[in-house]
C-alpha cells in the first residue's frame, strides 16, 4: 500500500473484478498524525487529517464507494498507538473491515512504536484483542513478515 488509496482510485479498479478494497492508510491518534506530518515534510505523499476530521473523511470515502457499488466490501487501513481510535473508526456505517497497520516501515512511524514495531509490543495480544472485542467491523491485521527478532508464525497465532 505504498501511497494513497482513496475512493476516487478504488472506484477505478473495482470494475476489474475487485470485491474488497482498502482505503488508507490513515493515522488516527496524535502520535501517528504528527509522524505523518513529518513524512509529508520529507516529500512523501501521505494522508494527513486532524483528529476531528479523520473519521468524517473515512466515512465520506466509504459512502462514495458504497454508492458506486454497494456489494464491494470496504476496508480501512489505520495506524494508532492506542486502540481506542481504531475501535471508534470501526463504527463507521458501511465500513466492513478495519485493518490494523502493523506493516508500515516509514522511519517516522517506527520511531513512535507503530507500523511493524507494533509486533514487538509486550501488549500486542492485548492491543489486538481489545480491538477485536469492541470493533463493529471485522478486524484484519496487516503485518510485515521477516521482521528481525519477530516470529511471524507466533504473531499469526496471536492474531488468530
Amino acid at each position: 500500500m505504498a501511497g494513497i488509496t482513496d475512493a476516487e482510485f478504488l472506484k477505478k479498479i473495482i470494475p476489474y473484478g475487485f470485491d474488497v478494497v482498502t482505503l488508507g492508510g490513515y493515522s488516527l491518534d496524535l502520535k501517528t498524525i504528527e509522524a505523518s506530518q513529518k513524512i509529508i515534510e520529507r516529500g512523501r505523499k501521505e494522508f494527513h487529517f486532524q483528529m476531528d476530521e479523520i473519521i468524517p473523511h473515512i466515512e465520506k470515502e466509504v459512502n462514495s464507494i458504497k454508492d458506486f457499488k454497494k456489494e464491494v466490501l470496504v476496508s480501512a487501513n489505520v495506524r494508532s498507538s492506542i486502540p481506542e481510535p481504531i475501535i471508534e473508526t470501526s463504527k463507521i456505517k458501511g465500513l466492513d473491515i478495519i485493518e490494523v497497520n502493523c506493516h508500515c516501515r516509514q522511519d517516522e512511524i517506527l520511531a513512535i512504536g507503530c507500523g511493524q514495531e507494533m509486533l514487538k509490543r509486550d501488549d500486542f495480544a492485548e492491543f489486538i484483542s481489545q480491538i477485536a472485542d469492541k470493533s463493529k467491523s471485522k478486524v484484519s491485521v496487516k503485518i510485515r513478515g521477516n521482521v528481525l527478532g519477530i516470529d511471524t508464525l507466533e504473531i499469526a497465532d496471536i492474531i488468530e
